[in-house]
């Protein structure tokens, strides 16, 4: 750690010793606290409480040399009060704390401007594209998703073309003899193609095709490999008061084959919105949702049926409280908000969740214990209303506050034990940004 902050320090200074020459150094980042408290997180009878409180200090520093050269690093911590006082990621796994404080290195990239219509970018990076609802880079979490890899983009005067080749899983085979029979160099890898239209009529303000290749080599035989494919697209925009948003994805290809099973990929994903703004009255907006990615009531057979939610936005997707992720799921949504000042937003959102296959399995988030489960013969997996405030102390300071209840349908109640219980939870942030 000491070395770690040596590092940063020389760092610190090179910028500064730096500033008379054509080598351009910018720093940035963000300081925020979040706390929060689950009432009853199990939905059970007499459920344990949760709260904690998390603190995270984003670093960033461009470093440009000239109009054609960059590179970036980002550094992370993060901090469970009472915990091990370290970074750890506290959204996909719970609160996992390694063992001594740490600064995680969340970006590292350099760049290059080949030409006006064309550039590189090589290392631990970000992706996000259209409206999240694919990949995003999930900021909300503790640490955000990163990817190593390329990405080559050519911009032109009708569209924004983006390709990337990023590598998310290296197994290690310790044996040969008795690792992956046929590789010798298990990995995961995606392969993506970006399309992002310009100079496009008034009423569309984003138009994305995009296209995935996913290859997985597995670690050994019985593991098996993928070889996935997902295509999609996302248009949305405003037209005389109206919004609008809609995004298709399909999946195909080999899902998983091994020596005893070659079953294939047959999925899909649909998310919708339409909504109405009235700026005038109290900058009052309501809208509508509806989102079904398909499910699989039998896990055994030659073909899987249940939507990859990839690498999409989690926390801004099927509801604040995070119970539910994507995948065999079903939902529909309202919301409304106002502005009663211009630095002010207040609002709720109502949510019915089902399975779009009753047999299929129920993806929990980190909103209700990971033990969680559903009943196979019921399809209700419950509802959810947030309430929401927002409040911004000019560019820099802002403070959120909201509470939701999630209430357990059908499928939830009925298994051993009963999840018939409402959750509730309180959540407060307030953000730094610098």
């Amino acid at each position: 750690m000491k070395r770690l902050a040596l590092i940063v320090s020389a760092i610190a200074m090179t910028a500064t010793a730096h500033a008379q020459d054509a080598t351009e150094f910018k720093n940035g980042g963000e300081f925020r606290a979040r706390y929060e408290n689950f009432f009853n997180k199990s939905a059970m009878e007499n459920g344990m409480p949760e709260q904690h409180t998390d603190a995270r200090l984003k670093w960033d520093m461009n470093i440009r040399k000239g109009e054609r050269l960059q590179a970036h690093v980002t550094l992370l911590h993060n901090a469970r009060f009472g915990g091990a006082a370290s970074q750890g990621d506290y959204y996909s796994n719970g609160y996992t704390a390694s063992n001594s404080n740490v600064l995680d290195v969340n970006r590292a990239w350099g760049w290059w401007r080949a030409s006006d219509a064309v550039s590189f970018k090589l290392g631990r990076i970000g992706i996000e594209f259209a409206d999240g609802a694919v990949f995003s880079e999930n900021d909300w979490q503790a640490v955000p998703v990163a990817h190593e890899g390329l990405n080559v983009a050519f911009d032109t005067s009708f569209a924004m073309f983006n390709l990337y080749g990023i590598k998310t899983r290296e197994a290690v085979v310790s044996n040969a003899s008795t690792g992956y029979v046929g590789n010798s160099d298990p990995e995961r890898n995606h392969y993506m193609a970006t399309m992002d239209l310009k100079n496009m009529p008034s009423a569309i303000k984003m138009a994305n095709v995009h296209l995935i290749d996913i290859m997985d080599d597995g670690a050994t035989a019985a593991t098996g490999t993928t070889n996935m494919q997902h295509i999609g697209a996302t248009i949305g925009g405003d037209v005389v008061g109206f919004m609008y948003k809609a995004t298709a994805a399909f999946q195909f290809g080999t899902a998983l084959k091994t020596p005893a099973l070659d079953q294939k990929m047959s999925a899909n994903m649909f998310d919708l919105m339409l909504g109405y703004g009235l700026p005038e009255t109290l900058g009052l907006k309501l809208s509508a949702g509806y989102h079904m990615d398909s499910g699989d009531d039998n896990g055994t057979d030659d073909k899987n049926n249940t939507y990859d939610g990839l690498f999409y936005d989690r926390h801004n997707y099927a509801g604040l409280m995070d119970v539910v992720n994507w995948g065999n799921l079903t939902y529909w949504n309202l919301n409304a908000s106002i502005m009663p000042m211009e630095d002010l937003e207040a609002g709720l959102g109502f949510y019915m969740f089902s399975k779009s296959k009753n047999a299929g399995t129920t993806n929990f988030g980190r909103g209700i214990v990971s033990t969680a489960t559903t009943a196979a013969n019921d399809s209700a997996i419950g509802s959810e209303l947030d309430i929401f405030a927002n409040k911004s102390y000019g560019p820099d300071l802002k403070i959120g506050a909201r509470y939701s209840m999630f209430m357990p349908g059908a499928s939830m109640k009925n298994t051993a034990p009963a999840q018939d219980k409402t959750a509730h939870q309180a959540y407060l942030q307030a953000s730094v940004a610098f």
